[in-house]
């Protein structure tokens, strides 16, 4: 239901439309939807499973999806951890 605005979102903050976010393009994204600039790089991270420095739009909605839904994403773990400490 929420897949065509957050891929929308998601297209918008893609500013070179390479169909990934960059740690630079996510921070806006997060910035621009009023999140704590503070815990961006830990969603980023969480968000980056692979380690290449880049979030592809499937993986990003799906784990969004995964946050919202049950809270269970690497998002969730890592805003959680970060809220916790």
């Amino acid at each position: 239901m929420c897949r065509p605005a957050l891929g929308s979102l998601f297209d918008l903050a893609d500013t070179d439309s390479d169909g990934h976010l960059d740690r630079a393009e996510f921070t806006r994204l997060r910035h621009a939807l009023g999140n704590p600039a503070g815990n961006a790089g830990a969603a980023f991270d969480a968000l980056d499973e692979d380690g290449d420095g880049h979030i592809d739009r499937d993986a990003y909605l799906a784990q969004i999806r995964s946050f919202v839904t049950d809270g269970s994403s690497p998002m969730a773990r890592a805003l959680h951890a970060e809220a916790d400490s």
